[in-house]
């Protein structure tokens, strides 16, 4: 009976020892590692931002293909942010800006493939369009990277 007991107690501690290991992922407080990463697509996104600029600021001088031809490698650069994002966990300090800075990105990565497949047809209107939806979507994603850098410290 004794083993018993103690098997079932050794069982019950190992089982308590799993749940707290597991509820430190995604703990409250932001791991280095998890920093350093958000920091790196930080700068990553940053670049992108800069280089979709001066595209944007040159548009009315270049024909639909080459805008398209632009800005065809900055939505695989997009694309390609927010699948690193989609691969992070957050902590739940941080959970909510994350997770809108991720989403924001990732909704303008599809903003910037809607206005390439517009200029490729020669839909002004639809590329004026997707190119709004692609400034508010990039406002929506600075302002969840700053309420993120807030809470990253």
């Amino acid at each position: 009976m004794r083993s018993t007991l103690f098997q079932t107690l050794l069982g019950c501690l190992a089982l308590a020892g799993s749940v707290l290991v597991l509820s430190d992922c995604g703990g409250s407080s932001p791991s280095p590692t998890f920093t350093r990463d958000v920091r790196g697509a930080e700068t990553a996104v940053g670049q992108v931002n800069r280089e979709l600029a001066k595209v944007l600021q040159n548009a009315s001088r270049e024909t639909d293909r080459k805008l398209a031809r632009q800005l065809t490698p900055l939505a695989a650069r997009a694309d390609d942010q927010v699948k690193r994002l989609e691969t992070l966990i957050p902590p739940s300090s941080v959970i909510n800006a994350f997770s809108a800075w991720r989403s924001a990105l990732s909704r303008r990565a599809v903003d910037l493939h809607t206005v390439i497949a517009a200029l490729r047809s020669h839909d002004a209107g639809a590329a004026r369009s997707a190119t709004q939806s692609l400034l508010i979507d990039s406002g929506a994603a600075a302002t969840a990277q700053r309420q993120l850098d807030g809470g990253l410290g």
